[in-house]
């Protein structure tokens, strides 16, 4: 055999025993794993729609609706002084399958109060005015502005409450045009998102979130459109496998300080 033919015998054999050892599945950059068909496998993606401050009488109803209209779950981070108002509009809330958080009581700027006796009592009213309303309590809690230092992560997770922030915020307490909330809440697309709105503003009586309800539908048909599945919050922090498919809800989840905006 002479020298050519050496080399062409023994490539031909590195070959042939590549083939018999080396596995057949694909490879990655998170290291071998068992694909049928050949394709990764598809990201799930999955969004919460989240309305804060409410209720109010003027677009809270006109909220509702929508969802009920295109079969969407939602969350409501109530203010505590607002649901004394209208209870009638958090039983609405509860009674359609949505999902209610605490929003304390009267929406302070904790960050100028740093009291742990305050905050526990803004929670506890607002816990009491939502039982009174719904007949639940609830677990969920999004502080104020977002705003949560150690002190209050510590103080509200000794009272059994699941700190929730946000990955997606359009402003539509700035109250721009309806189609610039939709592109704003647009630029998530592709990501699953907790999406901060708002159904109210603080404790003002007319909070002018018209441009929110004009907003939200085409933010539903736009998340749909996209393949997304609508989930409530309680879903989120209850299904154990949401933690592995979507680990940047986790984050916030997890670790409430971390705010995306």
């Amino acid at each position: 055999m002479n020298h050519k033919n050496c080399i062409s015998y023994h490539l031909s054999l590195i070959l042939l025993l590549g083939a018999l050892i080396l596995p057949s599945t694909p490879v990655y950059a998170g290291g071998i794993q068992e694909i049928k068909g050949g394709a990764p496998p598809p990201v799930k993606k999955i969004v919460a729609l989240t309305f804060d401050d409410g209720p109010s009488t003027q677009y809270t109803p006109q909220i509702l609706d929508i969802l009920k209209e295109e079969n969407v779950k939602a969350t409501f981070f109530v203010i505590g002084e607002n649901v004394d108002r209208h209870p009638e509009i958090v039983a609405r809330e509860h009674a359609e399958g949505h999902a209610i958080g605490n929003h304390t009581w009267s929406h302070p700027f904790l960050s100028l109060v740093e009291s742990r006796k305050q905050l526990t009592l803004e929670i506890a009213r607002t816990d009491s005015a939502i039982y009174r309303a719904a007949g639940v309590h609830v677990s969920l809690f999004r502080p104020p502005h977002g705003w949560c230092p150690p002190w209050m992560v510590e103080t509200v997770e000794d009272l059994g409450f699941d700190i929730i922030n946000w990955t997606e915020d359009p402003n539509d307490w700035k109250h721009p045009a309806a189609n610039i909330i939709v592109k704003r809440v647009e630029s998530c697309l592709g990501l699953s998102a907790i999406v901060l709105l708002h159904d109210g503003l603080e404790l003002k009586k007319d909070p002018k979130q018209e441009n929110t309800v004009q907003a939200l539908r085409g933010i539903i048909r736009d998340f749909r459109k996209d393949g997304y599945e609508f989930v409530t919050v309680t879903q989120l922090v209850h299904a154990p496998e949401f933690a592995e498919e979507c680990p940047a809800l986790y984050k916030v989840i997890k670790n409430p300080r971390v705010i995306h905006h």
